[in-house]
């Protein structure tokens, strides 16, 4: 394809404003026919405005139509008008809408405007919402943002899946980046076991048990993880360390199922209890029938 073709975009921004939510301005934009561009309604999208909107974290939305042969038709906006539309007239206060109307002269050019909303090389990542709670934090400095992320992601679990409490919707998880109490153990990870040689343990499931034992005892969490992280104890193959790293190496190698999140879970604070008794068990059981187990001191 030519130089000048590429740069041949075909759309046009012919004007721009920044207008209040009202009824009129809703009912008009969706009374707008929909550009053949327009992607399916999702529902979990839906939810997603909708929860964004009731809790009052809606930004200024961004609401776009093209005109093509004349005629005007919707190009950006879908979900989120539709949410609005559901809400039998209640819009929330002070809700801005920035609205864009464009020329477009072909159907490609249509295509072309298409891709330009909510660009995916653009778009926020768990990632990067972790890491901007992360860079908050002076007691993080200089960690890592994936293990920052795992952290938050396993402590949540923890807190969730395993202790039983209230549900914590997506990225909110990563606000327990900024509980002090956490700090320590995240320099913890990142200083001393993770690495590339330590991808077996990188698992929510796993570091959450690291967040529990850690709790129970730090000093011998970090004696127990490390010989984990190293595969164990040299000439020990019965040690509870060794037998950990072994089974936790054969999932990663595929050579056995990796067991549900909670029996992964539930499984690491077995080995650990059987460390802290001086016990040899013959295998380690990834078990969660038994329900909750306490990592002993």
């Amino acid at each position: 394809m030519s130089a000048q073709a590429t740069s041949n975009i075909g759309f046009r921004l012919k004007s721009s404003t920044t207008i209040p939510l009202t009824q009129e301005e809703l009912d008009r934009f969706r009374a707008l026919p929909a550009s053949p561009t327009e992607r399916e309604l999702n529902q979990k999208r839906l939810t997603m405005l909708k929860e964004k909107i009731e809790a009052g974290k809606a930004i200024p939305f961004a609401w776009a139509s093209a005109e093509l042969d004349g005629k005007e038709i919707r190009c950006n906006g879908q979900h989120s008008s539709e949410v609005l539309s559901q809400m039998n007239g209640t819009l929330p206060d002070n809700l801005i809408i920035h609205r864009d109307v464009y020329s477009v002269d072909t159907t490609d050019g249509l295509i072309n405007l298409f891709r330009q909303f909510d660009d995916r090389v653009s778009g926020r990542t768990p990632l990067d919402v972790a890491g901007a709670y992360a860079k908050m934090e002076p007691g993080l400095a200089g960690v890592s943002m994936p293990i920052a992320k795992l952290a938050a992601e396993s402590i949540v679990f923890y807190d969730t899946a395993i202790v039983g409490g209230s549900k914590v919707i997506g990225d909110d998880c990563y606000q327990v980046l900024h509980e002090q109490a956490t700090h320590d153990f995240i320099n913890w990870l990142d200083g001393s076991v993770f690495s590339t040689k330590t991808r077996e343990l990188a698992y929510k499931p796993i570091v959450a048990a690291m967040w529990a034992t850690w709790q129970a005892n730090v000093a011998e969490t970090k004696v127990f993880w490390d010989l984990v992280a190293r595969g164990g104890v040299v000439g020990d193959d019965s040690h509870a360390a060794s037998m950990l790293d072994a089974a936790l190496e054969a999932m990663k190698d595929k050579k056995v199922e990796r067991p549900q999140p909670k029996a992964l879970y539930y499984g690491c604070i077995f080995a650990w209890n059987a460390y802290r008794g001086g016990n040899k068990p013959k295998s380690i059981k990834f078990d969660a029938r038994k329900g909750h187990v306490e990592p002993v001191e």
